[in-house]
């Protein structure tokens, strides 16, 4: 999968437009976390999409074409065998292409202005990881030390990270994921991590000459936590 850039720019366009589901779904989730922060080409794929579908968002939405103008888009969006062409290319304008005549696959939850702050951070943690010795980490169960599902993506010198969740699953009831930083003795609240389908992404600021560990805990809901919960994951940081 690392060198087929031909599936990758496939699930790369159905992520930018919220159109995976199941095992596909899970497979761009995987591309996103292990193979993109690493690849300029992928990089640059994944901002140029983000940033398509987030203006087409911004648009009102669309009317369904009648039958006969729906017959003729899509007779000329059929391949026409023309040479040349890269598949990069020709996925781009097919997503442009989908978006025009079937409208924007978006929840129905999330407003344009969502989407915009999604698109946002993307960008952000890609162009932070290019920075000069920028890593990115698995946080671990805190019972049993397995990969969890959320990175961290950090750098030398940097006054902040980023913590990544990939398909998070919901706490207990009535709990929220907290985000903790510390130095084994003393520990810093350092807000909410979002749950849900897809990848979220939040910027932690950090002072590393006084941490070195960040922690994911449940914490009560509305609550202003003086010391942490329930450690889910953790990770050095």
């Amino acid at each position: 999968m690392a060198d087929d850039h031909e599936r990758i720019d496939e699930l790369i366009a159905g992520y930018a437009l919220r159109a995976l589901d199941g095992d596909d779904a899970a497979e761009a989730e995987r591309v996103l976390t292990d193979h993109v922060p690493g690849c300029d080409r992928c990089r640059r794929t994944l901002i140029d999409l983000s940033n398509t579908v987030a203006d087409l968002g911004l648009v009102p939405p669309p009317l369904d074409p009648p039958d006969l103008l729906l017959a003729r888009l899509q007779r000329e969006l059929e391949p026409r065998g023309r040479r040349g062409v890269s598949r990069r290319t020709a996925v781009a304008a097919g997503v442009v292409a989908a978006v025009v005549v079937a409208g924007l696959t978006l929840s129905q939850t999330m407003q344009a202005s969502d989407l915009r702050q999604r698109n946002r951070l993307v960008n952000e943690v890609l162009e932070y990881i290019q920075r000069p010795g920028a890593s990115t980490d698995r946080l671990v169960e805190a019972e049993t030390s397995d990969a969890a599902p959320m990175s961290e993506v950090t750098a030398p010198e940097a006054g902040h990270f980023y913590l990544l969740g990939t398909n998070l699953p919901p706490p207990p009831r009535g709990t929220v994921y907290g985000i903790w930083l510390s130095d084994g003795v003393e520990s810093v609240f350092a807000g909410i991590f979002p749950w849900g389908p897809g990848v979220r992404i939040v910027n932690v600021p950090f002072d590393r000459a006084r941490f070195d560990r960040v922690l994911v805990t449940l914490e009560e809901r509305n609550a202003e936590p003086d010391r942490p919960g329930t450690v889910v994951w953790q990770a050095a940081a």
